[in-house]
């Protein structure tokens, strides 16, 4: 993987990632360990209301891809024109773009391509 190098060099990788967006991340918990790294999902448990809340009460902007069509921001690779995530992965079973691999959750193999 890319990042894997950088990765290395590092105990700990902050994501911003949120339960609501996908069901795959429905399943994170705020620290985990991803092979020699923990992972720190500090807004995990932010529900979508509070984080369009959080975003007009500090008058945030969007991301400039929002405004081109792009309903969900990713990485160059899986970012496209669309509703939500409807946008990412097109034409592919994929949900996630491989900064999340095969994970266990309670006991049940979750597939994450990737």
């Amino acid at each position: 993987m890319p990042l894997d190098p950088i990765k290395a060099q590092h105990k700990v990788w902050v994501s911003g990632l949120m339960v609501y967006q996908t069901e795959f991340r429905s399943h994170l918990r705020v620290f985990e360990r991803q092979g020699d790294i923990i992972k720190f999902h500090p807004l995990i448990d932010i529900d979508e209301g509070e984080v369009l809340y959080q975003f007009s009460l500090n008058n945030l902007p969007k991301h400039p891809l929002e405004d081109m069509g792009s309903g969900s921001i990713g990485c160059t690779h899986c970012t496209k024109k669309g509703e939500g995530r409807d946008g990412r992965f097109q034409g592919q079973s994929r949900t996630e773009c491989g900064l999340h691999p095969k994970r266990t959750v309670d006991g049940l193999r979750v597939t994450v391509d990737g």
